[in-house]
């Protein structure tokens, strides 16, 4: 792929500082730049690395024009990041990752309807009385349980599972591995065994949304599991039977959310953060690292630690615990002294 540099600036939105007739061939970063690649810099703090860079072209902070010596083409754009992901887009978009069409050895039931320009990859099966939104792409050895609804413009990569019934709305990706609706964690111990409760409800994946590779999201025991508008989820995460979460919330690998819990909208569980069920998690909520919630969580609350407590709290908990052995000590010598006397 080659571009000039007009056409970068009209793809990024930004105002170019340079050659309009120069060609670039590729994205690069700032620490590996090419002669020929287009990298950003959020900021300018580092003007020397700046000056000394030697890629084809750099996007950089608006504010910055004319207050740095630059010797390479560059493209001014008002969030350097921003404009470089909509690059990136167009670049991703002329190199596709697929072939289009539907290949002679997918396998598709009875009553399914496509829409337009679907893509059906290499032993992908697709059961009956499925709907398939157009513009959607599924990767090969991809399965659509039968009465599923796939909406438009919907990505499934490899190894993707939705179970039966399920509905995944618009422009939603599942990366590789991904179960949609498996069944959930659900027992009942009689007559001295484990039985097993049937789970008939299913998913309901909203739209913008991505479920990151390996992670599962449970069906319900009745009626939905939700993932609400907008949501990312991370690789390896468990969302459990039942779960509701809010629309532009954010869920880290390894994170766990158990069964009926509720999160509200923006929440953010940072990696390994474990939820127990039946709670909720207010609005604008964030759970740092490796925490774990025992009880419901007020909106725009910051928690950390297992069990999760206020943030700075536990910050102070954690700085107080290296001094204990020589408080210790002290102690003793305190509870020594006053049995001498």
């Amino acid at each position: 792929m080659k571009i000039n540099l007009q056409t970068l600036a009209e793809i990024t939105g930004g105002e170019l500082a340079g050659d309009k007739n120069f060609e670039i061939t590729a994205p690069c970063s700032i620490d590996n730049p090419k002669p020929d690649g287009v990298c950003y810099a959020a900021n300018t703090e580092n003007k020397e690395l700046l000056s000394k860079l030697a890629a084809g072209c750099v996007i950089l902070p608006a504010a910055a024009k004319g207050k740095i010596d630059f010797k390479v083409n560059a493209v001014y754009a008002q969030n350097p990041e921003w404009a470089f992901t909509l690059f990136l887009r167009y670049f991703e978009a002329q190199n596709p990752k697929f072939d289009k069409g539907i290949h002679p050895t997918a396998i598709i039931g009875k009553n399914v309807r496509l829409g337009a320009n679907v893509n059906i990859g290499a032993y992908t099966v697709i059961e009956d009385n499925v709907v398939i939104g157009d513009n959607t792409t599924l990767y090969p050895h991809v399965y659509i349980g039968r009465n599923t609804t796939v909406g438009a413009g919907c990505l499934f990569y490899p190894n993707v599972v939705v179970r039966e019934g399920c509905v995944v709305k618009h422009n939603v990706v599942l990366e590789a591995g991904a179960v949609i609706g498996a069944d959930g964690f659900g027992f009942i111990f009689i007559n001295g065994k484990h039985e097993k409760i049937p789970q008939v409800g299913n998913v309901i994946i909203e739209s913008e949304t991505e479920i990151g590779a390996n992670t599962t999201v449970d069906r319900a025991k009745i009626d939905s599991t939700v993932v609400g508008l907008n949501v990312k989820v991370d690789n390896l995460v468990q969302l459990a039977h039942n779960v509701k979460v809010g629309a532009g919330s954010i869920i880290i690998s390894q994170a766990g959310i158990a069964g009926s819990t509720e999160l509200g909208k923006g929440v953010v569980l940072a990696g390994q953060a474990g939820v127990v069920g039946h709670i909720k998690i207010g609005d604008g909520a964030q759970v740092a690292a490796q925490s774990g919630v025992m009880g419901d969580v007020p909106a725009g609350s910051k928690l950390f630690g297992s069990p999760a407590r206020e943030y700075g709290e536990m910050l102070r908990v954690y700085a107080t615990l290296p001094k204990l052995p020589e408080m210790y000590k002290e102690l003793r010598k305190f509870k020594k002294a006053k049995e001498e006397k």
